[in-house]
């Protein structure tokens, strides 16, 4: 997950969009940071991610998606 990360919401949305713009279906996911390095995350950003993937499974109709 590192690689495909920003701390800016316009630097992730400009790299969705140039995606959409191509023909792919884009999300830019919010997940757990840690800015502060107040302790080890663990595992909690694939947690936040595979949330994510769940919940665009679970409305894929609604999105126009098809997933697999």
């Amino acid at each position: 997950m590192k690689e495909g990360c920003y701390e800016l919401w316009s630097a992730a949305e400009l790299v969705a969009m140039k995606f959409y713009q191509k023909g792919c279906h884009t999300f830019v996911l919010t997940c757990t940071t840690n800015l502060l390095m107040k302790g080890p995350l663990n595992r909690q950003p694939m947690i936040d991610l595979s949330r994510a993937v769940r919940f665009l499974r679970k409305h894929a109709s609604g999105f126009h998606i098809q997933p697999g």
